[in-house]
Formats: structure tokens, sequence, C-alpha cells
């Protein structure tokens, strides 16, 4: 996976936030237009809180857009750390003690750093 870009194909990450993008994001009397990919990866990439007004800081985007990022990135995340997720790290989960002891906090801070850490070397190059 090293060396993918953005808009690799089958790139875990660059397979959920497409799809996560390409989702409806509007009421009944708006149109439909995708959220922009990229957009959601500076956004994970560069914000350690996600909220609306962040978002509407770093992407210059109104209140409704960055609600719509915001959302977005909620229902991407978890998808994405279960596909980051290391086969130790799902055992641990259905154990409230992991394979050394540790527990499931640890492992989940763990996670989030492997996340982070992903994100920014495997699929922003």
């Amino acid at each position: 996976m090293q060396g993918r870009s953005v808009d690799a194909i089958g790139c875990p990450a660059s397979d959920i936030l497409s799809g996560t993008a390409n989702l409806d994001h509007h009421n009944q009397k708006e149109r439909n237009i995708p959220l922009n990919k990229i957009s959601l990866y500076v956004i994970l990439q560069e914000l350690d809180v996600i909220t609306t007004k962040e978002v509407k800081e770093l992407l210059d985007v109104g209140d409704r857009q960055a609600q719509k990022y915001v959302k977005a990135c909620e229902i991407a995340l978890p998808f994405l750390a279960r596909s980051l997720m290391t086969e130790d790290a799902q055992d641990a989960l259905g154990d409230p003690v992991g394979p050394q002891g540790e527990t499931i906090e640890s492992i989940e801070v763990a996670l989030e750093d492997h996340l982070d850490d992903w994100i920014q070397t495997r699929c922003l190059l």
C-alpha cells in the first residue's frame, strides 16, 4: 500500500472515504453533489478534534457544508479504524484484557495512533 495516492484503487482509506463522500448528504430540496474526498483526507489528517467550527475554518466553507463534512467523518471513522485493525486488536475487542494484558483503552489509543500514521504515510503519498 505504500506509495499509493489518494485516488489509488484498492486503498482501504480511499474506498471508505469515496463511499462516504458519495453518500446523499442533502435535503429533498437540494441537489446531490458529492463531498470532496481530498477534503475528507485533509480533515482527518489535520484536525485532532473534528467540529463544525474547525472544519469551517480549515476548508473555508459555510456552516451547512462544514456540518456535512463532520457527519461524513463520523460515518467514516469506525470503518477506517476497523479496516486498519490488526488481528490481535480484533481479538482483544472481545476480551476486556488484551493478549499481553493490555486494556481495551490502550488498544484503542494505539489504534488511533496507527490510523493517523497510516493516513499520513500510506494513502496521502
